[in-house]
Parts: structure tokens; C-alpha cells; sequence
């Protein structure tokens, strides 16, 4: 069953940081991952970064829950 990769789903939360950081950052630590559910083909998820100082906390949402969350640690720049 094809799924959306862990990996990815880290890749898209950086990238979205960076925009909401307004530039590059660095990310040093990937703290309290978890994937909880596989996001499979066609569904529908609602993605979250929520920037505190120096920590984003990263989520995928859906209807049936919690998928991922990560508190990704970075500096900007």
C-alpha cells in the first residue's frame, strides 16, 4: 500500500518553516517524532507549523485523527 514517506513529510515541514522563518534556517534536532497513522493516496490532511522562538511544532491532521508531529529545534539562517 503506498503511503507519503516520513521523510517527505520532513522535507515539506522544513520547507514551510523556511517560508514562515522568511528565509533559510537550520535545524539541528528533530525532537518527539511520531507517526502515528500512514497518509495514503487521496487523503485529505491538514498540515500545521506552529513557530515558538527557536522550536516549530509540525503536524499532519485529518479527519480521522492525529498522522505525524515533530518539534523541529533550528536557527534562522
Amino acid at each position: 500500500h503506498p503511503v507519503l514517506p516520513g521523510a517527505v513529510q520532513i522535507r515539506w515541514w522544513i520547507a514551510w518553516l523556511a517560508e514562515l522563518a522568511g528565509g533559510a534556517v537550520t535545524v539541528s534536532a528533530l525532537a518527539q517524532l511520531k507517526f502515528r497513522a500512514p497518509i495514503g493516496p487521496g487523503a485529505v490532511v491538514e498540515a500545521t507549523v506552529d513557530v515558538d522562538a527557536d522550536v516549530a511544532t509540525c503536524r499532519f491532521r485529518s479527519a480521522q485523527g492525529p498522522h505525524s508531529e515533530v518539534h523541529l529545534h533550528f536557527r534562522r539562517g
